[in-house]
């Protein structure tokens, strides 16, 4: 799981602007930011899963994913939007050409 610090709370970014990269199954989002560390959300609607259990599930794999990309990682928000339920190899795989 990622650190408290590079957790990023996903509520209050509905009305900032972001330059948005997008692949078969998920969409990245970076936002401006004033702190000097990467934060990431991640989130999946029921739409895509109805499960709550897989859907935290689908999140704990971003995150596990996402936090040995870390040092690699600008200082900016990143909010990750799986819009399509594929399988982890295929996700993890779409991460990580997102983020590089």
């Amino acid at each position: 799981m990622l650190a408290k610090k590079n957790r990023l709370p996903i509520q209050y970014l509905k009305s900032k602007k972001s330059e948005v990269r997008r692949s078969q199954s998920l969409t990245l989002k970076k936002y401006t930011n004033d702190k000097d560390v990467p934060r990431l959300g991640v989130m999946v609607s029921k739409k895509v899963v109805k499960s709550a259990v897989k859907r935290n599930e689908l999140k704990r794999l971003v995150f596990n994913q996402v936090r040995l990309l870390l040092p690699q990682l600008k200082p900016f928000d990143y909010l990750v939007v799986i819009s399509k339920n594929n399988s982890k190899e295929q996700l993890i795989e779409e991460i990580n050409k997102l983020f590089k």
